[in-house]
């Protein structure tokens, strides 16, 4: 038999791949804290539950709807980037997605031909790459600056002909960088100047620490017909399992996503987005209340994980947003980010994510989420002593 190229040519998710050894270990009756996945501890909220409860009575919550979102749920998060954010969007402007993953794949599948390159500022979300491979296109990934600041000059040096689109991702996974107003502009100016699109993925918007102010692409009246913007309930509202992303652009081209995304997967599940409609529209107030509690919680998990890492003198990034630390490994241990992972998982039964799955660049990082529960942190923190000789 006989595969197609397209597939032959894409790796399987790193992270998923990665959780499934962490997850066969522990179907094994291993003891092993899960710091690999950005996955949040927090239980599904009340005020969800409640929703639940109240669409589970609905009739026709069952059939099929509009492949880009209900007309209801479009507006209500038209409107919620409007009393968050301050951005200008009609329902025509949004389309609703199975997860934020789908949002990327359509938004990639709606512009780009084959050979179309794709930059991507490393370190990133490994799906980028994938994703634009699969779809024919080709990432070309330039690294930021030592600071993880945006480096604006490396970027302009590598746009060509075929330069088609820019990745973003602020905050960013994996270092919690929080990009600011002058960068952005510069990245809009570039983009304006080669008629670029930007895909801004901006899943962690809610999550942004200390005088940090997460700024929108959209921001920029001159990006909105050239931007689209990536976001999501999974970090949110801790919902990753229930696959609820959406994506915000122009009407042109949230057009063509509805177009590839009528013959891949239809609509989005009917039943959950009636119940984020009925979060958004009744219960605002509890959904504000929950994000500025998660946020809160993060913070502390963030300064007892960064005071730890630094009490075993380990190098990192304190981290503006997101729920991820990237770390350095020291260089004593001689170790690639893959070796040491897996040495980690077998010594302390902690596992993190290796840094080579965010850029080739970072093989000598690893990252570690602060997503877990602080009662897993501080014990994740007593078994990474043992393999640092701090214990």
């Amino acid at each position: 038999m006989r595969f197609s190229e397209k597939t032959l040519g894409i790796e399987e998710s790193f992270l998923n791949k990665w959780d499934s050894v962490v997850k066969n270990r522990i179907a094994g009756g291993e003891n092993i804290l899960q710091f690999n996945l950005g996955q949040p501890d927090f239980a599904c909220p009340d005020f969800v539950k409640e929703a639940i409860m109240i669409v589970s009575e609905k009739d026709k919550n069952n059939f099929y709807n509009h492949t880009g979102g209900t007309n209801e749920l479009r507006s209500a998060l038209a409107d919620l980037q409007k009393k968050t954010f301050e951005l200008d969007y009609d329902k025509e402007e949004v389309i609703v997605t199975n997860g934020a993953k789908e949002a990327l794949f359509l938004a990639f599948a709606a512009i780009l031909d084959k050979n179309d390159e794709v930059i991507v500022i490393a370190p990133h979300w490994p799906t980028y790459i994938e994703q634009i491979k699969f779809l024919g296109g080709r990432p070309v990934v330039v690294d930021c600056k030592s600071d993880f600041s945006l480096d604006v000059e490396a970027i302009q040096r590598v746009v060509s002909e075929k330069t088609r689109a820019i990745v973003i991702n602020s905050p960013n996974n994996p270092v919690g960088t929080v990009y600011g107003r002058e960068e952005l502009e510069k990245i809009v100016e570039l983009a304006e100047k080669n008629d670029l699109f930007i895909i801004s993925d901006e899943v962690y918007n809610s999550t942004v620490f200390d005088s940090k102010k997460h700024i929108s692409i959209a921001d920029f009246p001159e990006a909105k017909k050239r931007a689209i913007i990536v976001d999501g309930f999974s970090k949110t509202l801790s919902m990753t399992g229930y696959r609820l992303g959406f994506a915000l652009s122009s009407r042109e081209i949230i057009t063509n996503m509805i177009k590839v995304k009528s013959n891949v997967s239809g609509n989005t599940n009917s039943f959950f987005q009636m119940v984020i409609e009925d979060v958004l529209l009744n219960r605002f107030s509890d959904f504000l209340e929950f994000v500025e509690m998660t946020k809160n919680e993060y913070l502390k998990r963030r300064n007892f994980l960064c005071e730890s890492l630094e009490k075993m003198g380990i190098e990192y990034k304190k981290p503006e947003g997101a729920f991820y630390v990237f770390a350095e490994i020291p260089a004593d241990l001689n170790m690639k980010s893959r070796e040491f992972a897996e040495h980690l998982l077998e010594k302390t039964g902690v596992a993190v994510a290796p840094g080579i799955f965010f850029g080739n660049s970072f093989d000598n990082y690893f990252r570690i989420s602060f997503g877990a529960s602080m009662e897993d942190l501080e014990d994740g923190v007593e078994r990474i002593k043992v393999v640092f000789g701090k214990k």
